[in-house]
């Protein structure tokens, strides 16, 4: 039997997974070390290898996605499960992403497995489409999504699309958030050492829960 993940590497289902991730929710979240401003200023965001460089692709979804998957962009859904930060980096800061600028090329995080309260990600989208419920791809990658809290961009995100938590008003939708070229570091809200912070909590509050309804912000 065929891999049920195989439909998603194609042109045609990646784009029904691109379409039905980002018309579940407006925004998406990424965290990164303060440190890493400088270049996220000159490059943008860019897909990496997860674990520092060191983790490695299951060998059956390299075998589907090709080199590509080995480095990922992993970008949080706004309603979706807990968000961790690393309790070992003092200082990180949190980027915003418009749904329209989601990266076309997508796919299921396979760095994450079952940990804080989340469901891998990949066993989630093959379980509910070997379900027998006659639940489509689209359907069965947003569930997987939501389950893990990560959708993972093969491609980069540039410095323009980016939008930052600011220092002064961090609580401020995500709409409101400025742009990463448009502030200076002294601007951005700094975080400091907590583990599994729910972003949405703390941030956005009045921002929508995950759903087709993508108004509000």
């Amino acid at each position: 039997m065929a891999d049920p993940l195989d439909v998603t590497a194609s042109p045609e289902g990646m784009t029904e997974c691109w379409e039905v991730i980002a018309s579940a929710t407006a925004w998406f979240q990424h965290t990164s070390k303060f440190d890493a401003l400088p270049a996220i200023r000159a490059h943008g965001l860019k897909p990496s290898i997860p674990d520092e460089g060191r983790a490695v692709p299951p060998v059956d979804v390299l075998a589907i996605f090709g080199d590509p998957c080995r480095a990922l962009l992993c970008l949080w859904p706004t309603g979706s499960t807990i968000m961790a930060i690393n309790d070992s980096v003092n200082d990180q800061f949190v980027m915003a992403i418009d749904s329209v600028d989601l990266p076309k090329r997508v796919m299921l995080d396979w760095s994450i497995a079952d940990q804080i309260g989340r469901r891998a990600a990949l066993d989630t989208f093959r379980e509910r489409l070997s379900s027998g419920s006659n639940v489509g791809v689209g359907d069965a990658f947003r569930e997987a999504v939501w389950s893990s809290g990560c959708v993972a961009a093969l491609e980069p995100i540039p410095p323009t699309m980016i939008r930052v938590c600011p220092a002064k008003y961090p609580d401020a939708p995500y709409s409101r958030w400025p742009l990463l070229t448009e502030v200076r570091d002294a601007e951005i809200y700094r975080i400091t050492a907590v583990m599994n912070v729910d972003i949405n909590a703390i941030f956005n509050p009045q921002q929508p829960s995950p759903s087709t309804d993508k108004s509000g912000g």
